[in-house]
């Protein structure tokens, strides 16, 4: 049984590791004014052509040669290609930071009439930057579900995350965009334009966090975590015990062990988390199935 002391502690140490990423998350959306044209371009000029269309494709021209070696260069390099995102409206902070509100990942290639084509990876996977709400983890969370859930149409989602924002969007004419704010001008503003930037926003931390978010969130979710191995790996010292077996010594033998092996299946039927490693062919696998015969 665990104590009540022991599960606040538990859900102070996932609170931390929540906050960790969400710190990391939040670096990797923050661009810099003064990256325009080296880590974040814009090349649209009269509207938004994404998000408010539902284009599966958009394809554009670049007058501006810093932004062509930028896309280039991320199409060319070796090993795994740069993460493209496009992102829509931006904030501006009073640092010169900006931040897109929605953004999602998307593939850019050169097309045959030497201009670019935008695609997002997932239509349907549009993502809101939640670290723009001033908002507990419990409430920012279901924020997020709502405005990344199903939406009749684009501006109705943006409608619904500004009266969250308790902000007037009837600057946000999709067909009049605004130019790229000057230095030191316009903070702590929204800016109506749309950019196209790369990241390391990874889907992997991203689900992480939900993932940690949601046990933060869900009292049952949270209750029930204590019963897996990961609580095993987050638990305060002194909080856990071993299980017992009643008979640790019985060990079923479906395949042979060795000596080495045989301690570690009296180790995974003794101790709350036990962890088996090893190169291919030392036997993990017989480990594992003479668990499961002697449990």
């Amino acid at each position: 049984m665990v104590s009540n002391h022991g599960l606040e502690d538990f859900k102070s140490l996932i609170k931390f590791y929540h906050a960790c990423i969400e710190e990391e998350d939040l670096q990797s959306l923050t661009l810099e004014l003064s990256q325009y044209h080296h880590s974040f371009i814009s090349p649209w000029e009269e509207s938004e052509p994404l998000f408010h269309t539902g284009s599966p494709e958009i394809h554009f021209d670049l007058q501006n040669e810093l932004d062509r070696k930028i896309l280039r260069k991320g199409l060319v390099q070796a090993g795994e290609p740069e993460r493209f995102f496009y992102g829509y409206p931006i904030f501006k902070d009073q640092k010169d930071k900006i931040t897109p509100l929605f953004f999602i990942e998307a593939e850019v290639k050169e097309d045959q009439k030497s201009g670019f084509k935008l695609r997002p990876l997932n239509p349907n996977a549009i993502q809101v930057n939640h670290h723009l709400f001033g908002a507990q983890i419990e409430e920012k969370l279901a924020i997020q579900d709502e405005l990344e859930g199903k939406f009749g149409s684009f501006e109705a989602r943006l409608r619904t995350a500004f009266e969250y924002l308790e902000t007037d969007m009837q600057f946000l004419d999709p067909q009049k965009i605004d130019r790229i704010p000057e230095k030191g001008k316009h903070q702590n503003c929204w800016i109506n334009r749309p950019i196209l930037f790369h990241s390391e926003h990874s889907t992997y931390t991203y689900n992480l966090k939900r993932d940690l978010g949601a046990i933060i969130q869900y009292k049952n979710l949270f209750e029930s975590v204590t019963e897996t191995a990961l609580y095993h790996l987050l638990v305060p010292v002194g909080e856990t015990g071993t299980i017992e077996h009643k008979d640790k010594a019985a060990v079923v033998e479906v395949l042979p062990l060795n000596e080495l092996q045989e301690k570690s299946v009296k180790s995974g039927l003794t101790s709350p988390l036990t962890v088996i490693t090893g190169p291919p062919g030392t036997g993990k696998s017989q480990v594992v199935v003479d668990i499961m015969a002697s449990v």
